[in-house]
């Protein structure tokens, strides 16, 4: 499961020698269940983390599941649509389509419904980060009147995507479908696009494309797969979009 110093890289760089000293951090939480003393094992099962299968305190075969506290996980997760965050949490003020997306993603994993009243104030939450600009672009922000950003804008399509997938054929799936505006989106990427013309040894010139993140912003990897990665999800993925962008890439 871990690899040895270095042993599986071609060159050992500060970052793979980071990922390293965090594995071998993270190396005695990666325990054999079977060899834990047998008063752990039933500490395990009394919170509800392990299942035997024949039903007892322990089994000498260890013939035991692992299992999901569901129901914990569920509550820990609706709490930000439930109640007020703490106020430490102001520092991601800029992050509430990322809290949404993070919350929705794992309830829907663990096939919680929503009611009606909270999937009508995720929406309009999500709908008042959509900044508009004059040029007929929009993207979404990290919150109300905050600038358009590749990053929240990925969290929050996806978060809409979620409540219209779960909620197929609903007017909750047509309200948050309707929230995400495709032709400004498309005109905000666009806006984006970061050319590059190189010239060969060869002579040949070669164009590159990359996207910002945001406008002025810096131009990388992550804002290019977020814009494609919507873009394709939306069903507004175009030559012009995707035109260069191996070239940036590789």
């Amino acid at each position: 499961m871990f690899a040895s110093r270095g042993a599986s890289y071609i060159v050992l760089t500060d970052t793979v020698s980071d990922q390293l000293d965090t594995e071998q951090e993270c190396r005695p939480f990666f325990v054999d269940l079977s060899k834990l003393p047998a008063r752990q094992k039933q500490h395990l099962q009394r919170v509800g983390l392990l299942e035997y299968a024949n039903g007892g305190e322990d089994d000498s075969k260890d013939n035991f599941n692992v299992k999901l506290l569901r129901e914990k996980h569920t509550e820990y997760l609706k709490q930000p649509f439930v109640s007020s965050l703490h106020s430490s949490f102001v520092s991601l003020d800029s992050s509430r389509p990322w809290i949404i997306y993070w919350c929705l993603h794992g309830l829907d994993l663990l096939g919680h419904n929503f009611a009606k009243d909270d999937l009508d104030r995720i929406i309009g939450t999500l709908r008042s980060c959509l900044t508009f600009s004059g040029d007929g672009e929009a993207g979404f922000g990290g919150g109300p009147g905050q600038l358009a950003h590749c990053a929240p804008n990925y969290a929050a399509v996806l978060a809409l995507c979620i409540i219209g997938g779960q909620c197929q054929g609903s007017a909750d799936a047509a309200a948050a479908y309707e929230a995400i505006d495709r032709k400004a989106l498309y005109t905000w990427f666009l806006s984006l696009r970061q050319d590059y013309s190189i010239t060969l040894p060869n002579g040949k010139v070669v164009k590159r494309v990359g996207y910002r993140m945001h406008h002025d912003g810096e131009v990388d990897v992550r804002g290019t797969y977020t814009v494609l990665c919507i873009a394709k999800l939306l069903n507004i993925l175009t030559e012009e979009l995707c035109e260069g962008v191996a070239e940036y890439v590789a």
